[in-house]
């Protein structure tokens, strides 16, 4: 696996390297390798940003690697970053952010999803699990699932906001719900008159 990662990255150097040798792009003086400073470097200086030989390093290797392997091979450019506000603190965050960072913390009483924003993030992405968490939509108590499949409780508020998850998923199958004006769900007969 070493020997890998190590034609991998060797692959990526000869690539910028050759950015050089084939047109006008060069290393920018403060902002040219790492990561965080090259998204810096996009909002700051776009056309620096385009003549910047790494920023099409990152290019190629973002678009055509899956995310673990770009964390993976493109480590020596640092932590990775989405944002100048959303980047990584740590290089191991795509490990610790494998299975959702809602409500997790790390060192130092930090939430995972900030010290780790972009490996957060692409898990909120690629996870409906995770994004669902992350929109503080998720199930509390261990028996949500049977709740929410029973008649109208996931009506109760306590019971939406408590099982989110699974009355969405619920909601999603086409269960019955209130229908949005009168409080009435369509199997309700004491509602159709009101409707």
């Amino acid at each position: 696996m070493k020997d890998s990662l190590l034609e991998e990255e060797v692959g990526l150097t000869i690539y910028h390297e050759l950015q050089h040798i084939t047109s006008i792009v060069y290393d920018h003086p403060t902002k040219a390798y790492a990561k965080k400073t090259m998204v810096e470097l996009a909002i700051e200086d776009p056309v620096g940003a385009r003549l910047n030989s790494a920023s099409y390093t990152m290019y190629i290797a973002d678009t055509g690697l899956p995310r673990e392997l770009f964390s993976k091979y493109t480590k020596t450019s640092g932590a990775d970053a989405r944002s100048a506000t959303c980047f990584d603190k740590y290089g191991n965050c795509p490990e610790l952010a494998n299975g959702c960072c809602f409500n997790r913390m790390v060192g130092g009483g930090q939430l995972l999803s900030n010290a780790c924003c972009a490996a957060c993030e692409h898990q909120n992405d690629v996870n409906p699990k995770c994004k669902d968490e992350a929109n503080n939509c998720f199930d509390k108590y261990s028996n949500c699932a049977d709740i929410a499949k029973s008649e109208y409780q996931c009506q109760r508020e306590e019971i939406a906001s408590g099982c989110c998850k699974s009355c969405k998923k619920v909601e999603d199958k086409g269960g019955d719900r209130t229908d949005g004006k009168t409080g009435c769900s369509d199997s309700n007969s004491q509602c159709k008159s009101l409707v």
